[in-house]
């Protein structure tokens, strides 16, 4: 449509991002207040990446089926998982 190269190019952006971090190795963890129905919501993301890490969803579409922004959704599986969707995925 007419908004595919805008969302190309932030889909593009965004998996810079994650592999930058990746690279520089951020040991922080970030903080995230994470509720038991997140914590749930994060565990199935987990699930569902295990079954589809060769082709996974996108970082808005993750966070849509988890109900939570996307911030909340990087965040959060890396606090309570210890490390990146992206690491998961290519893990």
């Amino acid at each position: 449509g007419r908004f595919s190269h805008i969302h190309a190019t932030a889909r593009a952006l965004d998996l810079i991002c994650l592999f930058l971090d990746a690279l520089v190795g951020n040991e922080q963890v970030p903080r995230a207040r994470l509720s038991a129905r997140d914590q749930r919501a994060l565990e199935g993301i987990r699930s569902y990446l295990s079954e589809r890490y060769t082709a996974p969803p996108t970082l808005p579409e993750l966070a849509r089926m988890a109900g939570m922004n996307r911030t909340k959704l990087t965040h959060g599986f890396r606090a309570l998982f210890g490390e990146t969707i992206l690491d998961y995925c290519l893990r």
